[in-house]
């Protein structure tokens, strides 16, 4: 079984360090008794002002420290990319998506099963796009305008 308890420390302490990030938070069912190796995604939230080197760097460290502590998370399907960056300006709609909205979010519930059923994509799948797209300039910003 993964070690949550020594990724989630390990992931904070490390991101927490970098110039820019003001705090790390983790939510979902990480926090729970839910949380099953190899289905379940990582929620986090990585809340400051990231340059886009920092945030891919940060992606691949998920990667790398869910293959350290055994999370299995390559395997899960791919429904948005972790972590979420969350800049200052943006932070109060972000709660307010997550504290109290889900009802909203959980509309687009059976087409979230289905991708759990049938995933076009998984995190591995990701990364590997992370790596090989991220070389390249255009790209790299583009792509971090909407992560």
């Amino acid at each position: 079984m993964g070690d949550k308890a020594s990724f989630m420390d390990e992931f904070e302490q490390r991101v927490s360090a970098i110039p820019g990030v003001e705090r790390v938070e983790f939510f979902g069912s990480i926090l729970t008794d839910k949380f099953v190796q190899g289905r379940s995604d990582i929620d986090v939230a990585v809340f400051g002002e990231v340059s886009a080197e920092d945030k891919h760097r940060i992606r691949l460290l998920i990667r790398d420290l869910s293959k350290k502590y055994d999370m299995k998370l390559e395997q899960v399907p791919f429904l948005h990319p972790t972590p979420f960056f969350v800049p200052p300006k943006r932070e109060k709609i972000f709660r307010e998506t997550f504290n109290g909205h889900l009802h909203l979010i959980r509309l687009a519930e059976p087409i979230r099963r289905l991708i759990k059923k049938y995933p076009p994509l998984t995190h591995d799948g990701y990364w590997r796009l992370e790596e090989r797209f991220a070389r390249i300039p255009f790209f790299h910003r583009v792509f971090y305008l909407f992560w």
